[in-house]
Parts: structure tokens; sequence; C-alpha cells
């Protein structure tokens, strides 16, 4: 089987801005970006799954967790992100998840936000379905990864 290699790299801007915003500013415009992407199916091209964009995961990102300007701007991507994202290792369910979740796909993928290659951590949940969700994205490092 051929390695899987991601080949298009998104890339965003955050606004000078941005620079301003409070955590809630910032929290409200990516659940404003990303609600209007909510029920969107993106084939992801490691895997081949299509991967949904649910509430769930929309609010799971915005109001769980730190929320900053870097992981704000990523709600403008977000659909590349999980199409050319690669699979990187399997995640078990918590206790406290629904019935309905298998467990977890964790994949990496790269994003150049104001010319710095970061690399952005996606998890996708798989439910009992045979369903995939966006469920959370976690800015692994804070660091930078090495240049595409």
């Amino acid at each position: 089987m051929k390695k899987y290699k991601q080949t298009v790299i998104p890339e965003v801007s955050i606004p000078e801005e941005w620079k301003n915003k409070t955590t809630a500013q910032l929290r409200e415009t990516a659940f404003n970006k990303l609600k209007e992407l909510a029920g969107t199916i993106v084939v992801n091209e490691h895997l081949k799954i299509p991967i949904e964009i649910s509430v769930t995961g929309i609010k799971k990102t915005t109001r769980g967790g730190a929320m900053y300007s870097k992981k704000a701007i990523l709600a403008f991507c977000l659909e590349e992100l999980l199409r050319y994202a690669k699979y990187n290792n399997w995640g078990d369910r918590k206790e406290k998840d629904a019935a309905t979740v298998i467990g977890y796909l964790n994949f990496k993928t790269k994003c150049i936000i104001n010319k710095s290659c970061e690399t952005i951590h996606l998890v996708v949940q798989f439910q009992k379905n045979g369903t995939f969700h966006y469920s959370v994205e976690v800015n692994k490092k804070i660091g930078v990864a090495k240049d595409p």
C-alpha cells in the first residue's frame, strides 16, 4: 500500500483586528463560521471515509476547552483540514461517552497560519451506525512543524 502524504496544505491568516478580540468573541466568531458548515460531509483522502461536521463537534470545539486566535481561524479551513488530514492512531471511547460512540480516529494535518507551518490534531468520532463525525480540534503542539 502506498504511504499517504498530505499534498495540500491549507493556508490562513489571522486578521489583525482579532488581536483585540476577547476569548468570548473568538468563540462566537468560530462558532458562527462552523455553524455554516453543520451537516457538511467531507471525504478524507487518506482513509476515504466520509466525515460529517456536526453541531455536537462544533459546540465541543468552540465551547469545550481553550480558545485562541489560531484555533478560531481553523474554522475557516476546516473542510480542507479534514479532507487532507493523515490518520494517526485510534482512541478508545471514554466511560462518559454516549453509548453510540465506538471510539475516535486521531488525525494529524498541517496548516500554514500567518506564514508559519503548524501541526494540527483533529479528532473524528466513530459511531455504531457506521458514521464518522468531526469531534474536536486540538492544536497538539505549541511549536511549529517542519516546513512543507
